[in-house]
């Protein structure tokens, strides 16, 4: 199920960073300090990589959702992609 902005804003810290999915790739991370940074999950000469986008809340979850889409499509099939 898609997130909301408030699911992402409300988001408890745990002894380790975790992950909220949001489908698409998009993954926010809630880290220790329980500041939150969003990434997106590519695929790059069949290895899962994981990229950083930008930390919330100065990346909105509608921005994050754009950056994600561009990056998995830029990252596609490419196995020449390279992390950014």
């Amino acid at each position: 199920m898609p997130l909301d902005t408030k699911t992402v804003e409300n988001a408890k810290k745990r002894d380790n960073p975790h992950r909220l999915p949001d489908g698409g790739g998009l993954l926010p991370q809630v880290n220790k300090s329980r500041s939150k940074d969003w990434l997106v999950q590519v695929t790059i000469a069949g290895q899962r990589r994981d990229m950083g986008i930008s930390g919330w809340p100065v990346v909105s979850l509608a921005q994050a959702r754009a950056k994600a889409l561009t990056r998995s499509q830029t990252h596609k099939g490419d196995p020449q992609a390279s992390a950014l």
